[in-house]
Formats: C-alpha cells, sequence, structure tokens
C-alpha cells in the first residue's frame, strides 16, 4: 500500500554541486534568450519575403523557446538562492555554536574561580 512517508523526504546535493547547476541552467537561460531574440529580430528583419503565415508561426515557436528560456533563468536563480541562503544558515549555525561553547567555557572558569 501506498501512503504518505510521515516526514517530506529530503535529498541532500553538496552545495558546490548545486551551485554549478544553477549557474549552467542560468548560461542556458541566457544563451536561449540570446538566441531567439536574434533569430526574432532576423525574422521581423526579412519578413517581407516571407507569407504572412509563416511569420506568424515562427513567432509563436521562437515565444515558446523564450518561454523556455526564462523558465532556465527562474530555476537557475532558484537553486543559486537555495545555495546562497544554505551557506548563511551554516553560518549562522556555525556562529551559535562558536557563541554557546564561549559562554560555556565562561561559566565553567567562573565556577572554577568561586571554589578556588
Amino acid at each position: 500500500m501506498l501512503r504518505p512517508p510521515s516526514a517530506p523526504l529530503r535529498v541532500t546535493i553538496p552545495g558546490r554541486t548545486h551551485h554549478r547547476r544553477g549557474l549552467v541552467l542560468v548560461a542556458l537561460g541566457l544563451f536561449q534568450l540570446w538566441l531567439w531574440g536574434t533569430r526574432v529580430v532576423n525574422l521581423l528583419g526579412a519578413s517581407e519575403s516571407f507569407s504572412a503565415a509563416f511569420v506568424a508561426v515562427h513567432l509563436v515557436l521562437y515565444a515558446a523557446a523564450i518561454g523556455a528560456g526564462l523558465l532556465l533563468l527562474w530555476l537557475g536563480g532558484l537553486q543559486l538562492r537555495e545555495v546562497r541562503d544554505a551557506d548563511a544558515g551554516a553560518e549562522a549555525a556555525a556562529a551559535r555554536q562558536r557563541v554557546d561553547a564561549g559562554t560555556r567555557a565562561k561559566v565553567s572558569l567562573n565556577e572554577l574561580l568561586r571554589m578556588a
């Protein structure tokens, strides 16, 4: 039987890998925008040599490809933001541990001084 897990499953990917994948997605998205944007400009520049239906169909196809490029940019940005937020969370946790360790050391030292 299928039943929902009690806790959400979490797959951890190393931060460097996640960051690299985000950069690849952003680069592909930018390339898509440049490529299909250039194609739109070229098509509109030579539109008098093509039929209106040809131009309309190709503009719809180019718009879909530009939409895919925007989606790649959005997904890449999400991955980069996740890495940044995870790094900030890890740094904050490490700082809390340092403060906690320093507080414990001060308390222990104070207790030792009181005992002496």
